[in-house]
């Protein structure tokens, strides 16, 4: 089952968004105009972080702030941290799709990348910026999608698993919330690399799950 959605309109970055992002979109099996789409793009020379991968959080009509990848090992990448936001960031979800109340359907992702995969095979997804986020659950997400069949699909390590958990307990008052199990040392990406048909099977047998 295909989710055909309507893509969002492009975010407006001010920079040559797919310079250099070939190498970032082959690893995780994207198209560079997918990601630029939803506002990817290198980080210009003149940035707090040159060189990295800049993920734009959108809402409605911008976005709230920019989170930076590390690009990995060379130049740019020995001896930093894996991502970066300026100080005093507060967090927020990462929804490229922008989804809101009236939604029918949302799957929670650990992590931007994983919500980039499932939001170009298609499915309205949302990543949370790490599983400890997540465990400190907020109220104001069960408020927004409070009339939506989430599926909850996290990585299937102990701390994802323990975030799994409560999100899908949060969710379930009516019924609405469902954990996609992801295969052992693996994440979404990992999944949709080595059998896209796979992942795809089972991420729609877990939305019939909801389907009245």
């Amino acid at each position: 089952m295909r989710i055909n959605r309507p893509r969002p309109e492009p975010l407006t970055i001010e920079v040559a968004a797919a310079d250099g992002l070939e190498g970032f979109a082959d690893a995780r099996g994207l198209p560079v105009d997918y990601l630029t789409s939803i506002g990817v793009h290198i980080s210009p020379d003149d940035s707090d972080k040159p060189g990295w991968i800049a993920i734009p959080y959108p809402h409605l009509t911008g976005y709230w702030h920019t989170r930076y990848r590390n690009p990995g090992p060379g130049p740019y990448g020995a001896g930093n941290p894996k991502y970066w936001a300026k100080p005093g960031t507060q967090t927020h979800l990462y929804n490229p799709q922008r989804l809101g109340p009236n939604t029918d359907l949302v799957i929670f992702t650990e992590g931007e990348i994983d919500a980039m995969v499932l939001g170009y095979l298609g499915y309205p997804a949302i990543g949370i910026p790490g599983a400890t986020i997540a465990q400190r659950f907020h109220g104001s997400w069960q408020l927004l999608f409070q009339d939506t069949h989430v599926i909850v699909a996290l990585d299937p390590d102990p701390a994802g698993q323990t975030a799994a958990s409560k999100l899908q307990e949060a969710f379930a008052t009516r019924g609405q919330s469902h954990i996609l199990t992801v295969p052992e040392g693996s994440d979404i990406n990992d999944w949709y690399l080595t059998d896209e048909a796979a992942l795809r099977y089972a991420v729609d047998a877990v939305i019939a799950k909801g389907t009245p």
